[in-house]
């Protein structure tokens, strides 16, 4: 998806809203220009367009020529749908093309527990349990590494939605890089679990990085929505590691990948739900072995009044 009409974090806390959001970038040559972004949700997705406003004739323009579109979306009546994530920063990123989104500082006093790995080598097709945390409740950052990441699959020009290659592609589908991240809300013979993962593939000269939230095995219940969420992030060759952040409160789930380049807030409903059988684990689905860089998780103390 361009740049003007860029997917930001499935959200299905926020419906119809559209936002008008100005940002500061720095230029050496003519001091500080504004970039301005339009931001809207529609049927569960956060949708926005970076460019420039007229105040005066109260008219945005975007950057790419594609522009912002959101044709063809109706509303329709849904009842009950609503959720407060974690309070946090959004910034614009260096290119001026994109948003990063990161949770605020504060999050972080709500940290216990703390344990962490380092340099632990995944084979492919393994997994590995994370104890010594409250699963239900846990912030968990780590760092991949690829050994061989010129091996990658090259990109399919067809593959151009990255919801719908999540959807194909899910966790259990193993690939040369990937599928490798985490299995969080899940039980313990892992019938329910719900996968934020990554897989990289070569596109030209570069790689992208295709990042996933899978709840189609997040439940056995029937009837609720177990919808799989994907978005693209494309990585420089100068970058070595792929990083990500899930923050897990029982039933949301709110994970960042490539340091805010991409987010994924969702809810699942396990049926199993109780507090001592929840587990978090970190696998590795593809063919080549992938090294976890380091890894941090902290269990999440209660927020004052809850």
């Amino acid at each position: 998806m361009g740049a003007s009409q860029q997917r930001a974090c499935p959200n299905r806390a926020i419906r119809h809203q559209q936002l008008l959001v100005r940002y500061g970038v720095e230029n050496s040559a003519n001091g500080k220009n504004l970039k301005y972004v339009v931001k809207a949700s529609f049927e569960g997705h956060d949708y926005y367009a970076i460019g420039s406003y007229d105040s005066d004739k109260e008219k945005f323009v975007p950057d790419s020529k594609g522009g912002y579109s959101g044709a063809g979306l109706t509303s329709r009546k849904k009842g009950w749908a609503g959720i407060q994530s974690v309070p946090r920063q959004v910034y614009l990123s260096n290119t001026g093309r994109q948003l990063v989104q990161w949770p605020v500082e504060e999050t972080e006093k709500l940290r216990d527990n703390h344990v962490s790995y380092y340099g632990k080598k995944l084979k492919g097709k393994s997994l590995f349990e994370v104890t010594g945390i409250t699963a239900p409740q846990v912030d968990i950052e780590l760092s991949f590494k690829l050994p061989k990441i010129d091996e990658a699959e090259v990109l399919v020009p067809e593959w151009d939605d990255p919801q719908i290659l999540c959807s194909t592609k899910t966790a259990r589908v193993g690939g040369r890089a990937g599928a490798f991240g985490l299995l969080v809300m899940a039980s313990q013979d892992l019938t329910e679990q719900t996968a934020v993962f990554f897989r990289v593939f070569k596109d030209n000269h570069q790689f992208v990085v295709l990042m996933c939230s899978d709840q189609s095995r997040s439940s056995l219940r029937q009837g609720i929505d177990k919808t799989t969420y994907g978005a693209f992030i494309h990585m420089d060759h100068e970058d070595e590691v792929i990083s990500l952040r899930s923050l897990v409160d029982h039933l949301v789930i709110e994970s960042f990948g490539a340091e805010g380049r991409a987010c994924i807030t969702v809810r699942v409903y396990p049926q199993f739900h109780v507090k001592k059988e929840a587990h978090v684990y970190v696998f590795n689905n593809g063919s080549r072995e992938v090294v976890i860089k380091k890894l941090d998780a902290w269990s999440m103390k209660r927020t004052k009044g809850n």
